[in-house]
């Protein structure tokens, strides 16, 4: 999309700019496209949903952090069983406990790996349906002003902003 956005812009002379449309006319004797630009960054970090998002986020982070922080607790009690048994000198008491504590650590390690990849899951899945929806309102402004060309501003190094549409 960028390179034949390029490739339009620098075969075709730029026309007309109307201001008030938001959009840059490029003609070609016959045709004319109608090409707008939108930041979806700016949209994904600054509209009620983003911050939304992130609110919920932070607290599922916090909710998690609850978790680990419990999970970190019983292998702190783990490990004083070591320690104590060590100072029996109850040295069949202590193997077992050794054990027993390396795999209540793995156990931990696991399940707090599950608990990341769960939070980045949850996250990751909003931010997406918020991107999907950005997008779908985008391209009911697009068929609604006739707009032929939508291009994100990522793609874009220099934009006039009486094309920018991010703020509509």
């Amino acid at each position: 999309l960028f390179i034949l956005s390029l490739a339009v812009l620098a075969i075709l002379p730029l026309s007309a700019c109307n201001a008030e449309e938001k959009t840059a006319v490029v003609s070609d004797n016959a045709a004319s496209l109608n090409i707008v630009v939108v930041d979806i960054q700016q949209l994904m970090g600054a509209s009620k949903a983003a911050k939304s998002i992130q609110a919920q986020g932070k607290d599922l982070r916090e909710k998690y952090q609850k978790q680990i922080a419990g999970l970190e607790e019983d292998l702190k009690k783990a490990e004083q069983k070591i320690i104590d048994a060590g100072k029996e000198k109850n040295q069949e008491k202590f193997m077992e406990n050794r054990k027993n504590f390396q795999k209540q650590l793995v156990e931990g390690q696991k399940k707090i790996a599950e608990i990341n990849a769960d939070m980045d899951k949850a996250i990751g899945n909003a931010l997406n349906e918020l991107r999907d929806e950005i997008v779908d309102i985008v391209g009911e402004m697009a068929t609604d002003n006739n707009y032929d060309l939508v291009i994100s501003r990522a793609d874009v190094v220099i934009v006039s902003k009486t094309i920018d549409i991010t703020a509509d």
